[in-house]
């Protein structure tokens, strides 16, 4: 497709690019340095924008006399993009000295009689219609709507929790209540740093869905131990007796299959979520049933319905979409972001699946998901941990943990748990620090963040990996980020990372991966 491009505007000097969808640069006929290969739509605001305008609705795209700073130089452009699927080709004109001839004009008239002057002056074979512009600027406003949308969703959804956060804190500051109200305002500063969680776990994974950057990572997996795990974590909030938890599982279900479990518990505890926010008497049940079975493969139906409130007919159709909200004023009555269900769907097409929903207002809700799921030859799965568990066996008591941290509350913080189990620590600010630390004393674990001043983490892995000395030299690294991105595990990669941790942290998830790494 780019050839094609290239030969129909062959005679003439232009820049030509094949662009995947998230951004990365495939093919491109100059060897230019300072055009970021991976981040193509990020490098300027009108590229953002190719996406939303260059839809596979509307395959081709001519954009004419368009002001930006290109490679360092502040120019007018003429850019003629054609998608294909998921590529994007692109020819990028420079006519800067084109349109500045015909300055003048286009003080005096039009746009529309500039443009058809320019196109006999100089015989372009560039069709320049009002109609294009117009689209243009309506997908651009739609884009922005989106983008504004989405900030003012996000600014309501996350202060919320943080209010329930700040307001509760400053209460228990103040010394001035009961031992039952404490335990309130503790419970409440809980549940509002939870919701925060599932609201930016919600962002991320929204945001790496639309950039194309989430991977399905398909592995074996015990299924019945699966099930079994994702009720144990239900049962224990279903004790009001108005209401019931319902498994009910297909026996003939083959043992090991192959998925990303990761996201197959994320897509029925969602909807599972979404089932006990909105029943408050009945049944919320989990059905799964095996519709049909070769050598190979099994399709898998789960199910999930409820005697809740229902959805009404008319907001069925846009339950998918992003930020819909089914219920008037949903979002102050239950909260939520308007991305989960949006998430989901994208998730279920990620793994081949189909999402389907049915529901009558007042009487409950049915959603139905179908996998064509790989039955696994291994008998023995590894073992699936849906839910941290709080044990620990004594072996880190007396170990001693560097800890390289530069925010003073999550010293505090972990210096709190750790001590709790015995361990011997020293806490530096940063990464030169802790490197000045290893060089002169034994340690039997690090706890490097990533984002600190002077040396960041991936400075002082690099460090340690490759100047230290023997046994630091070796020591094992378990990474803490609040990024939550694969990315920064790939970047970790050349540094032998044991383990890697992300912020807000559970206590016991971090002595479990310290356990882990010090095996």
């Amino acid at each position: 497709m780019v050839n094609k491009i290239i030969n129909k505007h062959q005679n003439k000097r232009a820049l030509f690019l094949t662009v995947a969808k998230n951004g990365t640069i495939l093919e491109m006929n100059q060897d230019l340095e300072w055009l970021d290969r991976e981040n193509f739509f990020e490098s300027n605001p009108f590229f953002e924008s190719i996406p939303y305008i260059v839809t596979k609705n509307n395959p081709e795209q001519i954009f004419t006399c368009i002001n930006f700073n290109f490679n360092g130089e502040e120019g007018l452009f003429d850019i003629e993009v054609v998608r294909e699927d998921d590529l994007f080709y692109l020819a990028i004109f420079n006519f800067t000295e084109h349109y500045e001839t015909s300055r003048t004009l286009a003080q005096e008239r039009n746009e529309s009689l500039l443009k058809t002057k320019l196109l006999e002056s100089h015989n372009s074979n560039i069709t320049l219609e009002k109609e294009l512009v117009d689209v243009k600027n309506e997908n651009l406003k739609k884009a922005q709507q989106f983008k504004d949308e989405f900030l003012a969703n996000m600014s309501h959804e996350i202060r919320t929790p943080l209010n329930g956060i700040l307001g509760f804190a400053k209460l228990l500051k103040d010394n001035s209540f009961s031992k039952e109200d404490g335990q309130r305002y503790i419970d409440a500063i809980l549940v509002s740093g939870e919701n925060l969680k599932i609201i930016i776990n919600d962002i991320l994974d929204f945001s790496k869905i639309e950039a194309g950057k989430l991977k399905i990572n398909d592995l074996d997996f015990s299924f019945y131990e699966f099930i079994d795990n994702l009720h144990e974590i239900y049962k224990l909030r279903f004790k009001d007796e108005k209401l019931k938890l319902i498994f009910d599982v297909d026996p003939t279900i083959p043992k090991v299959l192959i998925s990303d479990v990761i996201r197959l518990n994320q897509i029925l505890t969602n909807l599972l979520e979404n089932s006990f926010k909105f029943t408050k008497k009945g049944s919320i049940k989990l059905i799964v049933s095996k519709i049909e079975q070769s050598k190979k493969h099994v399709v898998l139906n789960f199910m999930v319905s409820d005697t809740g409130i229902g959805i009404k007919k008319d907001k069925l159709d846009s339950i998918f979409e992003s930020f819909s909200q089914v219920h008037d004023n949903s979002s102050d009555n239950f909260g939520g972001t308007g991305l989960g269900l949006a998430i989901i769907k994208k998730l279920v097409d990620l793994m081949g699946g189909t999402i389907d929903v049915n529901s009558k207002f007042g009487l409950g809700t049915t959603f139905s998901v179908t996998f064509n799921l790989k039955i696994s030859n291994n008998k023995l799965a590894k073992k699936i941990t849906l839910k941290n568990k709080s044990k620990t066996n004594g072996s880190i008591k007396n170990k001693r943990i560097l800890v390289a941290e530069d925010v003073k509350i999550n010293q505090l913080l972990i210096e709190k748990i750790l001590s709790n189990y015995g361990c011997k620590l020293t806490i530096v600010n940063n990464g030169q620090e802790a490197v000045n630390e290893l060089s002169r004393n034994h340690y039997d674990l690090l706890l490097l963040d990533l984002k600190m001043p002077i040396l960041d983490g991936y400075q002082t892995a690099h460090i340690i990996r490759n100047e230290m000395p023997l046994p630091n030299k070796n020591i094992p690294i378990i990474v803490l980020t609040a990024h939550a991105m694969d990315s920064e595990k790939q970047k970790c990669e050349p540094y032998n990372i044991k383990e890697y941790l992300s912020k807000p942290f559970d206590p016991h998830n971090l002595i479990s991966k310290i356990e882990k790494a010090l095996k």
